[in-house]
């Protein structure tokens, strides 16, 4: 069953200009080791950055459709590649409390960007109900 479901899109050149004024400031401040080495091996960094930031702020917003968040830092939630390349979530400190009480099984992340915006979608499924969820409604009774 679906415990929340989050989707963000960013102007990647909003991202740019934050790389540009803040440089590694702003970068290491929202994104992990992993993530910065990912962006930077390509020429157009920022439409990896870009689409990095949203798979975040998509992940927070699930997050926070299943149960309210409090504060989660960036690096809390991570965006890595599997074997084949496919983006993935990984959860650390906060998010991953938060994802470990609400039982989620699984999580989804979906990537895509065009010339101008990046955007990310994210699901995060539980086994069964979500508590105080309606299996018919999805809407607490």
């Amino acid at each position: 069953m679906i415990a929340g479901i989050g989707v963000d899109i960013v102007e990647i050149s909003r991202l740019e200009r934050a790389i540009e004024e803040y440089g590694d400031r702003f970068v290491n401040r929202v994104f992990t080791q992993q993530e910065i080495d990912y962006c930077e091996r390509v020429a157009r960094k920022a439409e990896r950055y870009a689409t990095r930031f949203a798979a975040k702020e998509a992940a927070r917003k699930a997050i926070g459709a299943a149960t309210p968040v409090v504060a989660l830092s960036w690096h809390d939630v991570e965006i890595i590649s599997s074997t084949e390349g496919a983006p993935q979530l990984q959860f650390h400190g906060r998010a991953a409390e938060i994802v470990e009480k609400l039982e989620i099984i699984r999580s989804h992340v979906s990537l895509s960007h065009a010339q101008d915006y990046a955007v990310a979608f994210v699901v995060l499924e539980v086994y069964g109900t979500v508590r105080g969820a309606s299996a018919t409604s999805g809407f607490d009774q």
